[in-house]
């Protein structure tokens, strides 16, 4: 059974529902609908002249609520021009006075909410423009409080989110209920799946904020703008999972929505920019989600899962390697295993035994090394592990289990775990020469 939804406060943006602004069509009389019907048809055939034709004439359909052969929504005409991307139908229609706030009887969304949606972000902006000028409303919800903002990050809409922002979109709203692709809720449905695995499948969008939607989908400078904006960095959505965890790793949901279109990044994937972007604004390192996971426990746990999914031998080994690199980002800025991690047996366990991973090999080897001298108890069941998975390590394993540490080594783990940014740019403020700060880095990690 999964979780009950989250309660989510004014105070980290929670916006209202569209119910109040629904308008029943029960009312049209038959003139309407069929009036509505032919501007349906002329807007599916991007017949322009004919729809112009059809406006000259003030039709009374232009808000009445019409069934698409393409899908169980109920939509105006507005509605279907927003979610098909026909920008210049979209003007048409808000020159002729169509409602641009009227909403979908299941969904809640407006045209601005449909228009975020489609893929051809020059089509969205014009659309979005259009609509804004003529008065939609830019930070209302649809059935699962995402707002448009919301949406936009999502798709990587840069200049559509910069748009929606200037406009008085808030920042730090967040979504309230899930909003699964159909495969999904299938397997949710039909499937004895653990809470754990159901939050796995797709990384809950109960609590997503938009800059923890950009962080899913790997959307550089969308995460970029939202964090030069002032969104808040940890935030946590339904799973307990922060922009941090979901950069170390997240599923796209785009593998689930059309099978048909491959999604552009592997199914499990992390993204060495955003992880860099989000440490430099201080995101939190070993907050742990509701299943007890730090983020980075996620990027070690991404390379075991990685392998699980049907992607090519060059995709899983740069794959590997991204989740090996966040690994290092991570431990350098200061993130700090503890036992009940078992990140570095977790980690040895992956190692390869094909000989084309040996670059992998040695990225996991400079990684273990890095987790033995980050402090912590060294088992001997660590040691055994590394004895059948990577014997290079198992001497150092065994001084630091057989050794205390030294004051320079207790000295080293006091300056990682309390230094508040990365190393490098916390010794800036101490004002030394860029080479001496170079040193000092290398030096104490």
């Amino acid at each position: 059974m999964l979780p009950a939804k989250m309660h989510l406060g004014p105070a980290l943006g929670a916006v209202s529902h569209n119910s109040s602004n629904f308008r029943c069509s029960n009312l049209a009389n038959f003139s309407d609908a069929k009036q509505a019907g032919r501007l349906i048809e002329a807007i599916k055939s991007k017949d322009l002249k004919t729809l112009k034709r059809l406006l000259a004439k003030k039709p009374n359909g232009l808000d009445v609520f019409h069934r698409f052969d393409d899908g169980l929504e109920k939509m105006t005409a507005l509605h279907y021009a927003s979610l098909s991307g026909y920008a210049k139908i979209v003007d048409e229609l808000v020159s002729a006075q169509a409602d641009v706030n009227v909403v979908t009887p299941f969904d809640e969304a407006t045209p601005l909410h449909l228009a975020c949606q489609y893929p051809n972000e020059v089509e969205v902006l014009q659309m979005a423009t259009t609509l804004i000028k003529a008065g939609a409303q830019v930070d209302v919800g649809d059935h699962s409080c995402c707002t448009p903002l919301i949406m936009a990050s999502g798709m990587g809409h840069l200049n559509v989110v910069r748009l929606l922002l200037d406009r008085g979109a808030q920042l730090n709203s967040r979504a309230c209920q899930e909003s699964y692709p159909l495969s999904v809720r299938w397997s949710l449905d039909n499937l004895q799946l653990s809470e754990k695995e159901a939050d796995e499948m797709v990384d809950p969008f109960t609590g997503n904020s938009a800059l923890l939607q950009a962080t899913r989908e790997h959307h550089m400078p969308v995460v970029q703008e939202l964090l030069k904006r002032g969104a808040i960095l940890n935030i946590a959505n339904k799973a307990g999972n922060t922009a941090l965890h979901v950069a170390a790793k997240s599923e796209s949901r785009t593998i689930y929505s059309d099978p048909e279109k491959p999604s552009e990044r592997t199914p499990v994937a992390g993204h060495v920019g955003v992880v860099k972007a989000l440490l430099r604004s201080g995101a939190i390192l070993d907050a742990r989600n509701k299943h007890g996971e730090t983020p980075l426990r996620r990027a070690v746990d991404g390379i075991h899962e990685i392998g699980e999914w049907s992607v090519s031998f060059d995709k899983r080994e740069k794959e590997a390697t991204t989740f090996l690199t966040i690994m290092q980002l991570l431990l350098f800025a200061g993130s700090r295993p503890t036992n009940q991690d078992s990140i570095l047996s977790r980690l040895l366990e992956a190692v390869p035994k094909r000989r084309q991973h040996q670059h992998v090999n040695e990225l996991i080897e400079k990684v273990a090394k890095m987790l033995i001298m980050a402090g912590g108890e060294v088992t001997s069941e660590m040691i055994n592990v590394s004895m059948r998975h990577m014997p290079s390590i198992v001497g150092l394993l065994q001084r630091h289990k057989d050794s205390p540490m030294s004051l320079k080594q207790q000295s080293r783990l006091a300056i990682r775990r309390y230094a508040r940014k990365p190393l490098f740019d916390t010794l800036h403020y101490v004002h030394l020469p860029s080479i001496m700060r170079q040193y000092v880095t290398l030096e104490i990690l």
